[in-house]
């Protein structure tokens, strides 16, 4: 179901180019950008800045446990700005608020 979703909203905001009306440096959900690509501009940003003697400072963020620090309220909120609603805002909404997890060890 993620997997549908995510497509659903990919497509949105491809469609809309709002993403690049964001930041046309944003690399991660979009067609033809990835981690790996940004990776590479970087890494050729770096090196020019090596030869031509230029020093670059790198400030590196772990945004793995972003979505647990998100207020779901204001995601919600953007969502619909941007125009998601309806079902699919309703089924994020419960997904990122009415969730529970469990753990169960040794089959209990």
């Amino acid at each position: 179901m993620e997997d549908i979703v995510c497509r659903y909203i990919l497509n949105h905001l491809d469609t809309h180019s709002i993403l690049t009306q964001l930041t046309q440096h944003q690399h991660g959900f979009r067609k033809a950008h990835s981690f790996e690509s940004k990776l590479l501009l970087t890494v050729n940003d770096l090196m020019c800045s090596y030869d031509k003697k230029i020093q670059s400072d790198v400030a590196i963020l772990d945004f793995s446990r972003a979505v647990d620090t998100v207020p779901h309220e204001s995601l919600l909120e953007k969502l619909d700005h941007y125009g998601i609603g309806g079902k699919i805002q309703e089924w994020i909404r419960t997904f990122l608020c009415s969730r529970q997890m469990w753990v169960a060890v040794d089959g209990e």
